[in-house]
Order: C-alpha cells, then structure tokens, then sequence
C-alpha cells in the first residue's frame, strides 16, 4: 500500500515542478533589463514601463501580461514568441514627439 502512496507524491511533485517551470523561465522585462526598462506606473490595475532600446539592442527572454506599445518615436522591432516564431513590426509614432497627447 506504501507504493502507490509514493508514487502518488512524487507524481504530484513533478506536476507541480512542471508547472513551475514557465514562470522561473519567463522573467519579468523590469528584472531582465533593468538599465532599459523602468516602471513609470504600477497599481493594480495597470502597469506602465518605459523602455528605451538603441538600434539593434535586444532585450533577453521575458514575460509579460497583456500589453499595449505605444511609440514616442517610430522604428522597427523584432519581436520573438516562446515558440521561436519571429515578427517584425512597424512601430509608428502616435504623435511627434514633443506634442502634447
């Protein structure tokens, strides 16, 4: 009786390892890179970073919620998804920068 007791746990212990593995790979963008993206805003509701990149620089593997872009001043991103598809966009800018929104 002993064994599938066993079994048992340590079934659950690697499910539960299982599902913690997309959350110690996924880090938070803040966390990732700290010298280009910094919270402006947070409550619980909503959660608004700033991040400058210069051409060319990239931003390790991370994660986040639901997002929305909105560029001050146009350009080009890749974007890669957790499957190795990549994309790449047009970032347009929403006004000049400079203008009040």
């Amino acid at each position: 009786m002993n064994k599938p007791r066993v079994l048992t746990q340590r079934t659950v212990l690697l499910l539960l390892l299982v599902l913690a593995m997309p959350a110690v790979r996924a880090k938070d963008m803040v966390q990732v890179a700290p010298k280009n993206c910094k919270v402006l805003l947070e409550n619980d509701k909503v959660r608004v970073i700033e991040v400058v990149l210069k051409p060319g620089e990239k931003l390790e593997k991370h994660s986040h919620p639901a997002e929305i872009v909105y560029s001050l001043i146009g350009g080009k991103a890749k974007y890669t998804s957790a499957d190795g598809k990549t994309q790449e966009r047009e970032l347009k800018a929403v006004k000049q920068f400079g203008q009040r929104l």
